[in-house]
């Protein structure tokens, strides 16, 4: 049985990691999004003090997204400074705004895509490296079972 308590659990956790994640790698955002149909909704989102550059709610269609071009293997999972590779990757000009991004997919136990876990900064963040998208696909894993806890599914661990 799961009620609207267990869910706000689960927001809470979410949260907690979110702002861990944002902390830990120094970026001003970092967000779960939801891929669904062909928009990229943000569910939880971690912002630094008085910024509000993302809401719960808001999204981008698929195509002008750096997460999902990360989940198709069109886009680096890290990046240092957004604004140096808008021509290069030809990016909406809304990215010519982004400094550090970095991403990973996030998969449910049975392997469906739910979306992504992402994060960035407006400006450059030169100490943004591989170990960290490794930090970040840890961090998937674990969001992918809170939300399957949330929506009251049965949680298989999968083993690397």
């Amino acid at each position: 049985m799961h009620s609207e308590h267990a869910k706000s659990i689960v927001e809470r956790s979410v949260g907690d990691m979110l702002n861990l994640i944002r902390e830990t790698l120094e970026l001003e955002v970092v967000f779960v999004g939801e891929f669904v149909n062909d928009q990229r909704v943000f569910r939880h989102v971690s912002q630094s003090e008085g910024m509000t550059l993302i809401e719960v709610g808001g999204g981008h269609p698929l195509d002008a997204s750096l997460c999902w071009h990360i989940a198709n293997g069109r886009f680096p999972p890290v990046v240092c400074n957004v604004r140096e590779v808008v021509d290069a990757y030809e990016l909406p000009p809304m990215y010519e705004q982004l400094g550090g991004h970095v991403g990973v997919p996030v998969r449910l136990a049975d392997g469906r895509l739910y979306g992504s876990l992402c994060g960035f900064s407006t400006k450059a963040c030169p100490h943004l490296q591989a170990q960290d998208v490794k930090r970040m696909e840890i961090a998937a894993q674990a969001i992918a079972r809170l939300l399957a806890q949330a929506e009251g599914r049965d949680v298989i661990a999968l083993d690397d």
